[in-house]
């Protein structure tokens, strides 16, 4: 007797697959691909009807069309091609692979939506294992950065391994399966923040998860990633109190809990200075400044580019006076790279929802708003997948709360 595979099954089965792929599998080589690029595709054609009258179904296909117009205008205007930054020439071909990336990135946001909306996906399980997941990579480089990039070798779309010759300097930074390490701090942070604000987990798993991800944004000696950290406390202290029920013993518990906690901080703190990836970062830190951040942001500025940027841009990369330039910036990235119309469309449909009505729930926007102000992030293929997720999770379950 055949049994009949119910659609919700299905639809289970996609999109935990899309899940794994983003947070464990790695790249299918022979490809040069994720396997989520190969699944979403064959979920909308055989499922994809059920989503076609969606507000932001409608704005992501004008979107992608946008995108796609940018990439297709860039053979035409640099047919003669453009300085890379490494000194090369570049095509349009360069301009392929941040494309695909967002391109993809609303293809996850209305798969995720979608699914969670119809069914009620849970992901606070997957989203927890992915961060255990992220520590134990982080402690093979804290135990020994040679071995870890061996390891992360399994995870990069290309058959090889970073050698580490000196590891002296901020050159080698911890990174998971990512390829960025400030994209790394922020996507853990913010993933820190919705668990414990948003989907309100237990206080033990809240601690946890703090310490956890304490450690996390250490190896990656990112300092926007440790202003971002030190922000996210402050926000989940502040919770911590609003939602304190119990009377002055409750609240004293709790202040001693917080003096616990800052003397952990300090006491973890102390011993990742004396490990030879923390005076790295340490000294990194202290090196960096955001004035040469604003410096960029200013020479990127420019009115003739943007009024030209209304419709469509440069296709993926950033040209300016015939050389590739990184504003630094997701703003004028976007902007630049694919116009204003599509960055009003990206600002809406992810980060809209926020600004609807703000409150400590929303707060995990706020690293990934961060870190697209000033490290762009979202054509890091797996962070764009992840903060689609966390989006579309949170977009869903307001929809069916405002249904109630």
């Amino acid at each position: 007797m055949i049994t009949k595979v119910s659609g919700k099954n299905i639809d289970k089965f996609f999109f935990y697959f899309v899940v794994f792929d983003i947070m464990f599998f790695p790249y299918l080589r022979v490809f040069s691909v994720s396997s989520s690029m190969i699944v979403i595709p064959i979920w909308l054609f055989l499922r994809g009807k059920n989503i076609i009258n969606d507000r932001d179904f409608k704005l992501s296909i004008v979107a992608i069309f946008l995108c796609l117009i940018s990439f297709s205008f860039s053979f035409v205007k640099y047919q003669d091609g453009f300085q890379l930054r490494d000194g090369g020439v570049g095509t349009s071909i360069n301009m392929a692979a941040n494309t695909v990336v967002l391109l993809y990135m609303f293809l996850f946001y209305v798969f995720f939506k979608s699914l969670i909306l119809r069914y009620s996906f849970k992901i606070d399980k997957s989203l927890i294992a992915y961060l255990v997941f992220v520590l134990f990579l982080a402690f093979i480089f804290y135990w020994n950065p040679v071995e870890y990039f061996k390891v992360r070798s399994i995870w990069t779309m290309y058959d090889n391994t970073i050698q580490v010759s000196d590891f002296s300097n901020a050159m080698y930074r911890f990174t998971s399966t990512l390829s960025e390490p400030n994209n790394l701090a922020a996507i853990c942070v913010s993933i820190l923040a919705y668990v414990v604000l948003f989907d309100k987990t237990t206080y033990l798993v809240s601690v946890i998860l703090i310490f956890l991800v304490m450690a996390i944004v250490f190896s990656t000696m990112s300092s926007s990633g440790m202003i971002i950290y030190l922000i996210t406390m402050i926000a989940l202290l502040i919770n911590d109190f609003l939602s304190s029920k119990g009377g002055n013993r409750i609240v004293i518990f709790k202040l001693l809990i917080m003096i616990f906690f800052i003397a952990a901080v300090f006491v973890g703190f102390s011993m990742f200075k004396s490990t030879d990836v923390g005076q790295i970062a340490t000294g990194r830190v202290s090196d960096n400044s955001m004035s040469s951040r604003y410096d960029i942001w200013m020479n990127a500025i420019d009115f003739s580019k943007i009024a030209t940027s209304l419709f469509w841009g440069d296709g993926g990369l950033v040209v300016m006076d015939g050389k590739e330039f990184n504003p630094h910036n997701g703003h004028l990235h976007l902007i630049y790279s694919y116009g204003l119309i599509l960055y009003l469309i990206f600002m809406f449909v992810f980060f809209y929802p926020a600004l609807l009505k703000i409150k400590l729930s929303s707060f995990f926007f706020v690293p990934l708003i961060i870190c697209f102000t000033i490290n762009v992030g979202i054509y890091e293929f797996r962070f764009a997948g992840l903060m689609a997720l966390l989006i579309a999770a949170f977009n869903a379950e307001n929809i069916r709360i405002s249904r109630i």
